[in-house]
């Protein structure tokens, strides 16, 4: 049996492996703390792309893409709760682009989930692209005035029923 779950607003749904019950709570904003007893981390999908923060020059993003890993891992915590198998999941990446810029990706097999912050954070933005199998969709937006939170939690859903 297939489950699905779609946002109030949007016009996507995602099948689930398994029935989820709401509300999930939301995400505590402390870093290492665990939210409703689950960890708030995932060392292995976070672990290498935390380690290529200290190589940001600058401050400014260095604390965006900080912020930008703690929110996912925060989201990550969420959908511990309801049992979805989070091991499965491939590392994040993170690269450092010769503009100043910084590229946050997580490479799927047939999709990319990815994050470009740049120097004027109101040009920063995220993308989604997926192959043909999954129909070459083609999403993407700026970052600046969007709420972090739920995007990440729309992109961890997506990646959660695709993966």
């Amino acid at each position: 049996m297939t489950y699905h779950y779609q946002e109030t607003d949007a016009t996507l749904s995602f099948p689930l492996p398994r029935p989820v019950r709401f509300p999930i709570e939301p995400a505590n904003e402390t870093i290492g703390r665990s939210v409703s007893g689950f960890p708030t981390s995932v060392p292995h999908i976070v672990k290498q792309a935390r380690a290529k923060l200290r190589q940001i020059d600058s401050q400014a993003i260095a604390k965006e893409a900080d912020r930008l890993l703690s929110t996912i891992q925060e989201a990550m915590a969420s959908f511990q709760r309801p049992g979805f198998d989070l091991d499965r999941l491939p590392p994040l990446q993170v690269f450092l682009v010769e503009d100043g810029s910084v590229l946050v990706e997580w490479i799927f097999e047939d999709f990319r989930i990815g994050f470009g912050l740049d120097p004027n954070p109101e040009d920063s933005s995220w993308y989604l692209v997926a192959t043909e199998r999954l129909g070459q969709i083609n999403a993407y937006g700026r970052m600046f005035g969007v709420c972090l939170e739920k995007l990440v939690a729309w992109l961890m859903r997506f990646a959660l029923s695709q993966s």
